[in-house]
């Protein structure tokens, strides 16, 4: 597992991540206890400290992640 970042805001089924790299779009975050809370839904901010919006599962709230990190799993890169 690689650490996503930390966890800064937590509104609905939304939450804002202050991230230490760039994920990819539609990967699986998971939780400081490893079980998926939800996917990747934007990246935005600057490149070297980017802000990362995850869309929560259904039965997923938000506030219990605040101020804790979220991890994914390393990504298969495609090589030529």
């Amino acid at each position: 597992m690689r650490r996503l970042g930390k966890v800064i805001r937590a509104k609905g089924r939304k939450i804002i991540v202050k991230a230490t790299f760039a994920p990819r779009i539609n990967q699986i975050v998971y939780g400081y206890d490893l079980n998926p809370i939800g996917r990747i839904a934007d990246v935005f901010g600057p490149v070297n400290s980017p802000y990362v919006s995850v869309l929560l599962n259904v039965n997923v709230d938000g506030t219990k992640y605040l101020g804790r990190y979220l991890f994914i799993k390393p990504g298969f890169r495609h090589r030529r």
